[in-house]
């Protein structure tokens, strides 16, 4: 397998550019900085795990828009 894996240095460099868009745009929604972050650290993940994360995060929203809309159906 060839896994390729971000030196910490990178990680740290990732981290470092959130922390100063934080510091110089504090007026930047929290959903924003949230997700940045989460950027940051998809971008540390192997190709394979980045398409574990995609694959999982997918299944859940489609779970919870069907959530939704059953509730929807019961309201009305």
């Amino acid at each position: 397998m060839n896994e390729k894996r971000l030196e910490p240095e990178k990680i740290t460099a990732l981290y470092e550019r959130l922390s100063r868009d934080v510091l110089f745009y504090p007026e930047m929604p929290k959903i924003e900085q949230q997700t940045k972050q989460l950027l940051c650290k998809f971008a540390a993940c192997t190709e394979e795990e980045r398409a574990f994360l995609l694959k999982t995060l997918d299944c859940m929203v489609e779970q919870m828009q069907d959530q939704h809309k059953n509730a929807n159906k019961n309201i009305k």
